[in-house]
């Protein structure tokens, strides 16, 4: 499947697991760019299945990782426009000093294919830990949230089923 493009190749990220150890120098790509950098510079590209709504934390700020590394997520792999955020870890946290290592935090993740690609402000890439914390949330159908922002709400929306859906979308949408 060439859903990043004509011969790009992309991993499926274990969901579940809290924690992936990859080489960004070994069979990976420079063919994307994220907001906040990584162009021309190695990177490894990872499709994640949320299975429900989530709040969910990438990160790639661990020990095992080198410096220099970022992380994006999109909902289409090639599209830049669909990136949902993209973090070098130049923020400093409170009470903590700044990181060159990204952390993206996505406070509601809808269920569906994402794709997380760890990248590099330069460089030939290298060792990375990346770790998906996944907090999950109400289903989309109970939360009193308009999630497909069609002006109906849960129970009042066409695309619910029931209170234990999670995908309040309108079966045609």
């Amino acid at each position: 499947v060439d859903s990043c493009g004509p011969g790009v190749r992309f991993e499926d990220y274990p969901v579940g697991q809290p924690a992936l150890l990859l080489d960004t120098s070994v069979d990976g790509t420079n063919a994307f760019t994220g907001s906040c950098g990584g162009r021309d510079a190695a990177e490894k590209v990872l499709r994640y299945v949320n299975p429900f709504n989530a709040r969910v934390v990438f990160s790639v700020d661990h020990e095992e990782t080198i410096a220099n590394t970022l992380i994006y997520v999109r909902t289409d792999c090639v599209n830049q426009n669909s990136e949902l955020g993209c973090e070098t870890g130049a923020q400093a946290r409170p009470n903590e000093p700044a990181s060159n290592k990204g952390t993206l935090r996505v406070e509601r993740l809808p269920p569906g294919e994402f794709f997380v690609v760890v990248d590099h402000a330069f460089g030939m890439g290298g060792p990375v830990k990346l770790t998906v914390d996944v907090e999950r949330l109400p289903p989309g159908c109970s939360d009193g949230v308009d999630n497909d922002e069609d002006g109906r709400v849960d129970a009042d929306d066409a695309g619910c089923e029931g209170p234990d859906d999670e995908d309040e979308r309108d079966p045609d949408e």
